[in-house]
């Protein structure tokens, strides 16, 4: 029998939250205590954690292509978790758009040039 083989060299997680809403979405008050409790348990199984609280639209993609750029490496681990509203654009013909929404989006019912001018 040989050793088991290690798979990944390091672990790394980015752990987003998004709350404090503010432009026509409802408020998320579970946000922070849920993630708290998913970053325990993911220093348990020893990632590292990086955290961001209520990302506007200029700071959430840029935080996660900085994050893919610096720690997704073929011998890391890499996981990213958004907790927070998301809108499905229904295109039609199974062409459908997801968005993970940042805290200062407008409601795309409401205002849909104002909602992808953020996400």
């Amino acid at each position: 029998n040989s050793p088991p083989r290690e798979l990944y060299h390091d672990r790394y997680a980015l752990l987003i939250g998004a709350s404090n809403y503010r432009s026509g979405w409802s408020r998320l008050g579970r946000v922070d205590s849920e993630l708290d409790r998913l970053e325990a348990e993911l220093r348990r199984q020893g990632f590292e954690i990086e955290r961001l609280h209520n990302p506007r639209g200029d700071e959430l993609y840029p935080r996660i292509q900085g994050f893919i750029t610096r720690r997704g490496q073929p011998e890391n681990a890499i996981l990213i978790v958004f907790s927070g509203h998301g809108w499905t654009e229904e295109r039609g013909n199974d062409r459908d758009w997801g968005y993970v929404v940042p805290v200062d989006a407008p409601n795309p019912e409401i205002d849909l040039v104002g909602f992808r001018r953020r996400v």
